[in-house]
Order: C-alpha cells, then sequence, then structure tokens
C-alpha cells in the first residue's frame, strides 16, 4: 500500500512551486529596478533638494511614474555613451535569462517595455527661487527692472587733477523676447541718468537700445535685421573735446544680411550704416564738422562639418562720409577702405560657445597730407563655463576712431578684458573682471594705455528685490606730458525687477 504525504509535507511543497512560478516576475522587477537606479540623476541622490525641486514633485507619484521620470534622462543614450542597456523583458518573463547576443523576437516583448511618454521639463526660471520670469503679453516676455544706485569717486572728471565727490543715479530697462515657432524678435531698452552731488555740477545722460529681429523664409535661408541708437558723453580727456563741458555723442545704426546655407557651406550677404553726430551742447564751434556716416558691405563663407569648431572668411567695404567735406583744418576727411579677416566660431556644449576672428584693415583718406588708417584687426567674445557655478567671459576688439586733430588721420585702440562671475550660494553671486587698452593717435606720437579691475556682490532678496556692491579701478598712462590719471569708484545699489 502506498504511503501518502503527510498534510505537511504538501505544505512545503506548494510553497516551493509558489516561490518558483514567482521567480521570472521577481527577476523581472529586480533588472527594472537596478537599470533605473544606475540611471538616476547625480542630484537626485544628493539631500540638498528643496520643495521646489523636481524630486519633490513627484514623491506623491506612484511607482511606475517615478520610474517614468527617471528613465527620461537616458532615453536615447546608446551604449557608447556608458548607460546600461535596457533588460530584456522577454526573456526575463519566460524564466530565462536569455543571452543578450540571441535575436529579439518583437511579438514577445511586454508592453512594460514599450517606450514611455516623455516628462514634461520645468523651466529652468520657474525653478530658480531668484530669477527674473517676466511679463508675458500675447507671443512676448518682457523683462523689466529699475535700479537706483549710490556711489562715490576720487576722480570726478576722469581727468588728471580731478577732484573727488559724490553721485547717484537711476536706471531703468525693458528687455522683450518673442516666443514664436518661427522669426525671432528681440528689444533692449536701457537708459541712466547720473548726478553728480559733489565735486561737479552736472548730470549725465545715456541711453542704449537695439531691435534685432530674424526671419525665416525657409530651413536655408533666413534675414538678419537691425537697428540701434547709442547716447553717450565723450570723455573729457579726449584730445577732440577741447571744451570743460564735453558733447553728447548721438550714434545711429542699421544693419541687414541675409543668410544662406549650402550643405556644409554658410553664405552671408550683409550691409550696414552707422551715422555719428556730435550734439553741440556747449556752444562750442566747430563740432558739426566731426559728423559723419560709416557704410559697410560684408561677404562671409563658412564651412560647418558638424564639428565643434567652425572655420569662416569675411571681406567687408567701406565708405566714410563727412557732412563737411572740408574740415577746420582745410582737410579732406572723407574715406575708403577694406577689411578681411578670419577665424572660427566655437560651440562646445555647455563648456564654451563665441566667436574668434583676426584680420586687417585700411582706410585711405581722400587728403594726401593724412597718412592711411590701418592696422591688425582682433576679435574675440568666449563664454567660457568651467562649472555649473562659475562663468568667464572673454573679449577682445579692435577700435578706428576718427578725429579732427590736424594732421591726424585718427586713432586705432586695441582691447582684451575678462569677466569672472561665480555663484556663491543660489542667490549670491560674486563677480571680479580686468581689462587693459592702448589707443594710438597715428601721426601725433600720443598713445593711452589703460588699466582696469573690478570686483563686486549681487544678493538676491527673492526674484524680485536684490542688491549690489562694487569697486571699479581704473589707471590711464599716457605718452603725453600731465595727462595720467587714476579713478577709484565705490557703488551700492538697490535692483527691482519683474
Amino acid at each position: 500500500m502506498p504511503v501518502l504525504p503527510s498534510f505537511s509535507l504538501l505544505c512545503r511543497i506548494a510553497a516551493v512551486a509558489v516561490f518558483a512560478a514567482s521567480m521570472p516576475v521577481a527577476l523581472a522587477q529586480y533588472a527594472d529596478d537596478t537599470y533605473d537606479d544606475r540611471s538616476t540623476p547625480v542630484d537626485e541622490l544628493r539631500g540638498s533638494a528643496s520643495p521646489g525641486d523636481p524630486v519633490f514633485d513627484d514623491l506623491g507619484d506612484p511607482p511606475t511614474d517615478r520610474r517614468n521620470r527617471r528613465r527620461d534622462f537616458t532615453d536615447g543614450l546608446d551604449d557608447d555613451d556608458g548607460v546600461l542597456p535596457q533588460p530584456r523583458r522577454d526573456a526575463i518573463a519566460e524564466g530565462d535569462l536569455a543571452d543578450p547576443d540571441l535575436p529579439v523576437d518583437p511579438e514577445t516583448i511586454d508592453a512594460a517595455a514599450e517606450p514611455r511618454p516623455d516628462r514634461i521639463e520645468q523651466d529652468p526660471a520657474e525653478a530658480d527661487p531668484y530669477a527674473q520670469l517676466g511679463l508675458r503679453s500675447g507671443s512676448f516676455i518682457w523683462y523689466p527692472a529699475v535700479e537706483s544706485r549710490g556711489g562715490y569717486t576720487d576722480n570726478v572728471t576722469e581727468t588728471p587733477g580731478g577732484e573727488s565727490g559724490s553721485y547717484s543715479e537711476i536706471m531703468a530697462e525693458l528687455i522683450g523676447r518673442s516666443d514664436w515657432s518661427r522669426h525671432e524678435l528681440e528689444i533692449d531698452l536701457s537708459g541712466t541718468i547720473r548726478r553728480y552731488h559733489s565735486g561737479l555740477d552736472a548730470t549725465e545722460p545715456s541711453f542704449s537700445g537695439a531691435i534685432n529681429g530674424r526671419i525665416d523664409i525657409t530651413e536655408e535661408t533666413t534675414i538678419d535685421l537691425g537697428v540701434g541708437y547709442d547716447l553717450t558723453e565723450e570723455d573729457r580727456n579726449d584730445p577732440d573735446v577741447g571744451a570743460s563741458d564735453p558733447p553728447l555723442i548721438h550714434d545711429y545704426a542699421g544693419r541687414v544680411a541675409i543668410n544662406h546655407t549650402l550643405g556644409i557651406i554658410g553664405l552671408q550677404a550683409g550691409a550696414s550704416a552707422a551715422r555719428t553726430i556730435y550734439d553741440d551742447r556747449a556752444g562750442g564751434a566747430g563740432l558739426s564738422l566731426r559728423d559723419s556716416t560709416l557704410y559697410e558691405g560684408n561677404l562671409r563663407l563658412s564651412l560647418d562639418t558638424g564639428a565643434k569648431i567652425t572655420p569662416f572668411a569675411e571681406a567687408i567695404v567701406l565708405r566714410r562720409i563727412y557732412d563737411n567735406p572740408i574740415d577746420a583744418n582745410g582737410q579732406r576727411r572723407d574715406a575708403e577702405g577694406y577689411e578681411l579677416r578670419g577665424g572660427a566660431t566655437v560651440d562646445i556644449t555647455e563648456i564654451m560657445t563665441g566667436e574668434v576672428a583676426v584680420g586687417y584693415r585700411r582706410e585711405i583718406l581722400e587728403d594726401p597730407s593724412l597718412a592711411d588708417l590701418d592696422g591688425v584687426t582682433v576679435s574675440a567674445s568666449l563664454v567660457w563655463t568651467p562649472s555649473e557655478l562659475t562663468t568667464v567671459t572673454i573679449g577682445a576688439g579692435t577700435d578706428f576712431n576718427t578725429t579732427t586733430t590736424a594732421g591726424s588721420p585718427g586713432s586705432i585702440e586695441q582691447s582684451a578684458t575678462i569677466a569672472v562671475n561665480h555663484s556663491l550660494r543660489r542667490n549670491v553671486d560674486l563677480d571680479f573682471g580686468g581689462g587693459v587698452a592702448r589707443e594710438d593717435y597715428v601721426g601725433t606720437g600720443r598713445s593711452d594705455d589703460t588699466y582696469s579691475a573690478n570686483a563686486g556682490i549681487t544678493y538676491r532678496f527673492n526674484r524680485m528685490l536684490s542688491a549690489t556692491g562694487s569697486y571699479t579701478h581704473e589707471q590711464v598712462a599716457s605718452s603725453t606730458p600731465g595727462a595720467d590719471y587714476t579713478v577709484n569708484t565705490f557703488e551700492l545699489g538697490l535692483r527691482l525687477q519683474r
């Protein structure tokens, strides 16, 4: 007679059977969790997240939603990016960890392996509790701001032997950006009024405005348009001033450029006009003789192979016309010339962007008694981001300036600057910078060297209010005796923005 198993033995056999049947599901779940954990961003593992961060927004989501969020950071990456491939759930679901080199039958892939919908990314400005959000009006976003500053300087006139004094100023700013799927329009307006309370009885206004746009004709062809206006006061130490109350300078500019892409070749043809008018507010004579208009046309060829650096070559022709063809010294200063330059644009994602170029420019004046104004040109505008907290901006430029000084065709100024911004905390920024410039007045033997350094701090109370403090040092060393001077300026301010 066969021996029947005991009841306890039957229970053990049933438990083993249930355990064996559940193994494939457990292995699949384990593989899924392992994949998700390895693709979790490092920032989500830190303990410094705030209630406004995305990781807190998902605490109440079901487990599947949390896995979807983590998967989004690695979707689309292949094995070469160092991310583990997705587990083969068809093999795991059958209870067999199959050889990964074997082909996969698409019909056996379960629904869990289907692509998951992308998570809606949060606007970086909204994620940062101190970022300026702006005001939306239709398809535009406006960023208004006003700033009140007060300062002290040991040389209010920025001239040799200048007196010390205090000042206050108000700055207003309005920036507008279009939010269109095609085309683009940007508006930048900024104005400042400075009033000196001691050392100098004067009010200095300044303004800068620009409107730039892009029209998308096709994917390969675009048109760039721009107009601008600047209002500044001429330096009191400029050889052309000759008055205790320097004139205001009005600069008007307009440009148009057509861009077209032929495969890896980029073509640009453009034209621009820049007009300069000197406001004779001091009642001095002869300032209108300096008013002029500069016309330029350019052709640019670039080669975009998909690399991080795109080389280009550019040719520019120019014509400068004065309102009065003969100046007070009886010299004709109208000029024509050209500029040739070559360089490269840099676009190394999240590390460095910008442009660098070197060239040669020559302006030939009509009066044979005046020498040509020519020289090597250097231009650079690079933004380097060595870390998420630090940004370094490097700039360089060459300017050809007009003059009415007898015997001189003009001046050539070479300059270089560097600015460092470091976020000490989320709401505290430190700024450091420096610059050097040399201006040679051709035909006069005069040259001025300028050295500058600055440091500043910005403390943001919230999105709308921040406090600023800065210190600036400037030193000018001139080859002309008695023209050297230094300026030290301290400034505090409050900024209100929306």
